[in-house]
């Protein structure tokens, strides 16, 4: 019955592979000339002179001013979609028909089981998409922590709050992932307010910036950096195809222990 079924689903099957060839020579296309936009911005070598900023903020502009973020945007839609849209509408009415004409159960049964199933996939893969990214991601490897000098790092936002309060963050690092970052002395303690004689009332940025590292702040950042992408991805996709084959095998186990009773 599950040959029968899967013959039924061979038309989807065929689609979605190949939109997926479609997609996959759009992005390489589209990312070899990101990755030569890269080049010719001096983007891939901004860590060696502490620039990046600028010259990210050069690399963004020109690749927004072209097809690229449309591209981005629908390629980001469709990896996070598309998983859950198949598993909705795909994987469950595949595992519970097969389930259901097993045990010899009602259309409307398969209906009243079918639904519970897309939903619950639904659920499963919004609850791994919010939780991975943000709290599962970042602690994959043990990230590095750091106490710079103001100088030596890209600030993404600083300034004097409420009640004396000084708010620092670091916007960027090379190509490093940034996780978290705030004001700190030498040691890496926190400092949470503006040292005497330091205030945005007086003079620009520039002198703000200089009175805080005259005083002997800096800013402690905790980050991933670059050269772990694809240690990243490795784990990941090796987390991810462990997860699957655990769910396959214990569909496979379900499913004929169920027939066979």
């Amino acid at each position: 019955m599950m040959w029968l079924t899967w013959r039924q689903f061979r038309p989807q099957a065929i689609a979605a592979g190949a939109v997926l060839a479609v997609l996959g020579a759009v992005l390489l296309v589209s990312g070899l000339s990101l990755a030569h936009l890269d080049n010719s911005t001096g983007l891939a070598a901004c860590p060696a002179h502490h620039d990046c900023a600028s010259l990210a903020s050069s690399f963004l502009r020109q690749a927004r001013s072209g097809s690229y973020d449309k591209l981005h945007g629908l390629a980001a839609a469709i990896v996070l979609l598309a998983p859950a849209v198949i598993g909705m509408f795909w994987g469950a009415p595949l595992i519970t028909r097969e389930i259901e004409t097993a045990l010899g159960v009602t259309a409307g049964v398969l209906v009243r089981r079918t639904v519970p199933a897309m939903a619950v996939t639904l659920a499963a893969f919004a609850a791994v998409q919010l939780a991975w990214p943000s709290w599962i991601r970042p602690h994959l490897i043990a990230p590095v922590h750091a106490v710079l000098a103001l100088g030596k790092v890209s600030l993404g936002g600083f300034g004097e709050g409420p009640g004396n309060g000084l708010f620092l963050t670091v916007g960027s690092k090379g190509d490093g992932w940034i996780l978290s970052s705030h004001a700190a002395n030498a040691a890496g303690q926190a400092i949470s307010r503006v040292p005497g004689g330091c205030s945005t009332q007086t003079g620009g940025p520039g002198t703000f910036l200089a009175c805080l590292a005259r005083k002997g702040v800096r800013v402690a950042v905790t980050y991933q950096p670059g050269s772990r992408y694809w240690t990243f991805q490795w784990y990941e996709t090796a987390i991810f195809l462990v997860l699957a084959a655990a769910l396959a095998g214990f569909c496979y186990w379900r499913v004929s222990r169920r027939a066979l009773a």
